[in-house]
């Protein structure tokens, strides 16, 4: 929850210098996703090209700079710029939105305050009448879950290629490449899965029933972290012995988690709240739709009872006895 002594004002030039040293964290955590590409100069000359460029942009009234503060210290910083778009000459929309820098400090993340910058972004943009908003970010970098909460949406894809990868290569790695695409990870159907279902004993998974590889490391327990590989789903044994649940968890409930966290941007938590609820409203639909069922049977026909008399056993009595 973001504290009252967190504010979010306009950025001046004294605040160029701590903007690097957010920007440059960001930077740093960015190599991960492709160390050789992605590969950084030296921190001064960053720093020299950075600071100039943002010291420019202040005077430029298509550039936009809002800084997060709490008390005395900067906390986190937002750009973006209007523009016109690649090739703009051939489009008729000509200018947009551009989304530039999100940087939080570590220690103030799942605060508020990266949704607080986002949101004071886009409402200034929103003034400025801007149609659409663009953005670039790496397919691994977390953010996307929080980006796809506000509306942004996969419009294109702008791939790389390495010189020294083959010109073509064979239709068995094209198909393992695609297999592991990180924001496609389901099916339609249980044919399409590509998950890898890992069956693992209690004393692994603990009072977990089934945990995938999708979920935010930050929101698995610690002894998970790092460990659950992209496009495995891990089931406790006990459970995947059971037919029902196993078929419920890889075609129900699992799956439904990972189409809301990829379609909606939701946390894993909030994904597994929502999934759960739907999981109740479709066994309330079942059993609505068996009591329709029950009601609306064809009535068995009637039973007529024929009783014999009492009459006619004495009858025969007395004959008995007669003779």
């Amino acid at each position: 929850m973001l504290n009252d002594s967190i504010v979010i004002r306009d950025g001046e030039e004294k605040d160029i210098a701590a903007f690097f040293e957010l920007y440059w964290i960001s930077s740093v955590e960015h190599m991960q996703y492709d160390k050789e590409l992605d590969a950084l100069k030296s921190k001064d000359q960053c720093k020299k090209y950075i600071i100039d460029c943002q010291r420019k942009y202040l005077k430029d009234k298509n550039q936009i700079f809002f800084i997060a503060q709490d008390k005395k210290k900067i906390i986190g910083a937002a750009t973006g710029h209007i523009g016109q778009r690649d090739e703009a000459a051939v489009y008729r929309i000509e200018e947009m939105g551009f989304l530039d820098e999100l940087c939080v400090l570590p220690e103030y993340r799942k605060s508020g305050v990266g949704k607080r910058l986002l949101e004071k972004l886009l409402q200034e943009l929103d003034r400025r009448a801007v149609k659409f908003v663009g953005l670039g970010v790496a397919c691994k970098n977390p953010a996307m879950h929080l980006y796809h909460s506000y509306g942004f949406h996969l419009e294109s894809v702008w791939m790389v290629r390495r010189g020294d990868q083959p010109w073509r290569t064979t239709e068995r790695e094209t198909k393992k490449r695609v297999e592991v695409k990180r924001y496609d990870p389901y099916g339609r159907g249980k044919e399409t899965l590509p998950f890898i279902v890992k069956v693992k004993p209690q004393s692994v998974m603990g009072d977990y029933i089934a945990l995938h590889g999708l979920l935010p490391e930050n929101e698995l327990p610690i002894r998970f972290r790092h460990k659950i590989p992209e496009n495995e789903i891990w089931i406790r044994k006990n459970v995947y012995d059971d037919p029902k649940r196993r078929e419920r968890i890889l075609q129900g409930h699992e799956k439904f988690e990972l189409e809301l966290m990829e379609t909606k941007g939701l946390t894993y938590k909030q994904a597994h709240q929502r999934a759960q609820f739907h999981e109740k409203v479709y066994k309330l639909e079942d059993w609505l739709g068996r009591l329709e069922k029950e009601l609306t049977r064809t009535p068995y026909a009637s039973v007529q009872v024929i009783e014999k008399t009492t009459a006619t056993k004495k009858t025969k009595h007395k004959k008995r006895t007669g003779s």
